[in-house]
């Protein structure tokens, strides 16, 4: 009977760390998407920033920023058309 008893303790110990786990998985993915939806914004503006520049360096040295490291959306979208 104790040995039922214990399964079942730990079946049940197991299944609450299994919805921990889940909770975790969905946390990070909403800190994922909020932190890629701000280096989008920070690179759009850094955009209009060097479309102010007459010179046009701001522009060229971001693309080349850019270039070398996507936004991870743009990342994700690329590796998933692939």
């Amino acid at each position: 009977m104790a040995g039922v008893f214990m399964m079942s303790m730990r079946s049940l110990g197991q299944k609450h760390r299994l919805r921990d786990l889940t909770d975790d998985a969905a946390d990070l993915r909403r800190e994922r998407d909020h932190l890629s939806s701000r280096m989008r914004d920070l690179q759009d503006a850094l955009r209009r920033e060097a479309d102010a520049d007459k010179s046009g360096a701001l522009a060229s040295h971001l693309r080349r920023i850019f270039t070398a490291h996507p936004a991870p959306a743009a990342a994700a979208a690329a590796s998933e058309g692939s």
